[in-house]
């Protein structure tokens, strides 16, 4: 209760005396005088501590029984002295009469809201969780990826089976299914709930339909199969969120798109895609660390793409949005002198020994090595030296994607400056059942 105040404040005084016998010894204060001048005392602070709170009615009534109180002491009447204390206790107690203990709900809802403080403090300073979105460090984690099956029969597994996959192993079961008899235009992605991607398949005639995946997940269930598009079309990303049919042609290291505008028709009840789509890992960044050390060579970070001019100024890039982020491998930091040699990569002139790099150029359990794909790509007569320039902020890092074949890096789009810098990637949350749950290597 509120009034608690009061009475730890009548509590340290009466406790003060007693351990201090020589007060009583040196003045012969009889024992009442004593406790009463002590709960004047209390009382004093209590309205101290609390006036702003105390409806004035009942400070005017607190200070008349004080007074009631200090006149019994003046006239030596230790029974008048004994009701005053009394009444003023009894007054001081009261003193909030509207006040009522916080019901279950209430103290429930505000331990909900100081964690949620605590998490976006950790969220903001700390730990970040970060959704792998592609298959650029594959095997090392998994982007979202889909699994088509063209069983006719097909079937979802039972209600268990598909808890169970996507508690576990992010696993999802889909038959997308057109609800018209009408032409498909294209694809738009959107994202639900921050973490979970929903693609929007968009018609000539009628409304959208939302299925869950991304636009690679659906064309993983075998959407393009089940469309029978031309020889040599496909479905492909024209933005980070949208896709169109079309041509897709390379020229040495760059890329060019030919709209395919002829009309891609489907029936009512048709299948579209189905399978499975199996969602990207969710790993926790450390924002912490790369404040008291510098990066190390060989290890996955995060970085800001913001300012990278090599990412948002290419074509081919337009759908990484200011301020998104990638996840890479740190092939090499400032000072070093990086080049490719499939399936090697150099740094120095000399292979590096870190285990994750031997890992990768071994070309075993999944891993393919190096490649040379890239209009930024540092090669045996054109190597790399990056700048080294402490304390600027524009010091360079050289990132990777460990599937090197299907990644868009430094190869690309060039160097990551310091001020990018988020943070490593020390702990792949979730899927637990990938094998990758744990500490990433």
């Amino acid at each position: 209760m509120e009034s608690s105040v009061f009475c730890l404040a009548k509590a340290s005084l009466l406790a003060h005396v007693e351990t201090n016998p020589d007060i009583d010894m040196l003045f012969l204060t009889p024992k009442w005088k004593k406790e009463a001048e002590l709960l004047d005392k209390a009382a004093q602070k209590f309205l101290h501590y609390k006036r702003d709170l105390i409806e004035p009615d009942r400070i005017d009534e607190i200070q008349s029984r004080r007074k009631d109180l200090r006149d019994s002491i003046k006239n030596k009447d230790e029974n008048a002295a004994r009701e005053a204390s009394e009444m003023l206790g009894s007054t001081c107690e009261k003193a909030f009469p509207k006040y009522r203990k916080p019901s279950a709900l209430a103290e429930n809802v505000e331990v909900f809201f100081v964690a949620i403080v605590i998490a976006v403090g950790l969220r903001t300073y700390y730990l970040q969780p970060f959704r792998i979105p592609t298959g650029s460090m594959q095997p090392t984690l998994n982007g979202i990826v889909g699994e088509a099956s063209y069983d006719t029969s097909y079937q979802k597994p039972n209600l268990f089976r598909r808890t169970w996959d996507t508690i576990a192993g992010g696993k999802s079961h889909h038959q997308v299914i057109s609800p018209v008899d009408d032409e498909i235009i294209g694809f738009k992605q959107v994202q639900s709930l921050h973490f979970f991607t929903r693609t929007k398949i968009l018609f000539k005639n009628s409304e959208p339909i939302s299925v869950a995946g991304s636009i690679s997940s659906l064309k993983g269930m075998g959407l393009e199969n089940n469309l029978k598009l031309p020889s040599g079309i496909g479905i492909h990303q024209t933005s980070r969120n949208e896709a169109k049919f079309g041509r897709l042609y390379r020229f040495g290291d760059k890329k060019s798109f030919s709209p395919y505008n002829g009309p891609v028709r489907i029936k009512k009840d048709q299948i579209l895609a189905q399978g499975s789509t199996k969602t990207g890992d969710l790993v926790l960044v450390d924002k912490f660390s790369y404040h008291f050390r510098k990066p190390k060579r060989g290890e996955v970070f995060v970085f800001d793409t913001q300012n990278i001019a090599g990412i948002h100024g290419v074509s081919k890039n337009k759908e990484q949005e200011a301020g998104s982020h990638y996840i890479k491998r740190l092939g090499a930091v400032p000072g070093d002198t990086i080049y490719v040699d499939p399936p090697h990569i150099y740094i120095n002139d000399k292979l590096p020994k870190e285990s994750t790099f031997q890992m990768i150029m071994s070309q075993e359990h999944g891993y393919h090595g190096y490649t040379n794909d890239g209009a930024r790509l540092p090669t045996v007569n054109a190597p790399r030296t990056l700048t080294d320039r402490p304390g600027t902020g524009t010091s360079e890092y050289y990132a990777l994607g460990d599937n090197s074949r299907n990644s868009s890096d430094s190869r690309d789009w060039g160097t990551v400056k310091e001020d990018n810098l988020v943070g490593p990637a020390f702990f792949s949350l979730w899927p637990i059942d990938t094998g990758h749950w744990g500490f990433i290597n």
